[in-house]
Parts: structure tokens; sequence; C-alpha cells
């Protein structure tokens, strides 16, 4: 499922976003993958990252946390 909803991640970041989604139901991981990507959107739009860079797996596992 991971890999379904965070097709730009590294096979490492996926499995380590696995691991911390453990126990989520394929609904909230899908929501947990499409908030941090707007989260990362909003922030090349504010020129606060490089437009080229691609987000990281950290992005979505802090939304985990919350």
């Amino acid at each position: 499922m991971v890999q379904r909803y965070a097709k730009q991640l590294k096979e490492a970041e996926t499995s380590a976003l696995a691991e911390a989604s453990s126990g989520l139901s394929c609904r909230d991981l899908k929501e947990v993958c499409e908030h941090a990507e707007r989260r990362w959107v909003a922030k090349v739009l504010n020129n606060r990252v490089a437009s080229g860079s691609l987000i990281l797996a950290d992005n979505f596992i802090c939304f985990l946390l919350i």
C-alpha cells in the first residue's frame, strides 16, 4: 500500500514508512500520504525548499506521529 501512495520514495524509505504506519487502515495511510504531499507542495510554492527536490519519508512519518 505504501508503494501505491508514496511512489516517489526509495525502497528503504518505503520500508521505513510501512513500519511506522503499522496498524493504519489503507484509508488512513492514503490520507497521511496526501496530507504530507500537500504540505510539501506548499513548501515548494513558498520557496522554503528547492522546486526540484523530492519529498522524503520523514515528511510522511512526521504526520504518523500527530
